[in-house]
């Protein structure tokens, strides 16, 4: 889920507005005088960059993304890729087993028989 957040919402601008404006209303329009409500607020500033409300938010750490890519491309190649290449080193194959033949075989003509026989 983490993961999902900070990929998704790494780089998006939140806009602060409507209610999450304290205080608001009719004659609250001077920025200078408003707070953003929104969790990663800068003060004077209608705009909180989503990695920092994350940050503060859900303590998800936009920079962490791909360590757990890499985490699960490794966890793939110890778990997978290598077992499998040292059991094929191992493991004789019977010479008839395999994958199953999938070329049409081309038929041959047959002479038909001469009277000499």
């Amino acid at each position: 889920m983490r993961g999902l957040l900070a990929d998704q919402l790494g780089a998006v601008k939140i806009v602060c507005s409507g209610t999450n404006l304290v205080p608001s209303g009719l004659g609250f329009n001077n920025i200078a005088h408003q707070v953003c409500t929104l969790a990663g607020e800068l003060l004077s500033q209608l705009i909180v960059r989503s990695a920092d409300y994350l940050l503060q938010y859900m303590q998800v750490y936009v920079e962490d993304k791909w360590r757990r890519y890499y985490v699960v491309v490794i966890g793939f190649w110890l778990l997978f890729v290598a077992p499998s290449a040292v059991t094929s080193e191992y493991i004789e194959y019977d010479i008839m087993a395999g994958s199953a033949i999938v070329s049409k075989h081309q038929k041959t003509e047959v002479e038909p028989p001469t009277e000499d026989l």
